[in-house]
């Protein structure tokens, strides 16, 4: 929930396949975030739709560096 009340859900979703590990933190926002968070378990596989931003992280080395976060349209929990 942000100071103005929007609900937010932040997941880390594993996107890797065989042996790759990748995982991308996706963030949705609204009334369709709270929707989703209530149908969603850890360890659901889930279909993300939206837009690539990139983002400035810093480690506790203090080394700067770059990320990539998705922020979701569309989450739904997928079966495949």
């Amino acid at each position: 929930m942000t100071p103005g009340g929007l609900p937010v859900l932040r997941l880390n979703v594993a996107c890797g396949q065989d042996g790759e590990e990748l995982t991308l933190d996706v963030t949705m926002t609204g009334q369709a975030a709270r929707e989703v968070a209530a149908r969603l378990s850890a360890g659901d596989g889930v279909y993300v739709a939206g837009r690539l931003r990139a983002v400035a992280r810093h480690a506790r080395s203090g080394i700067r560096t770059t990320g990539i976060e998705v922020i979701a349209s569309e989450v739904r929990p997928w079966a495949g």
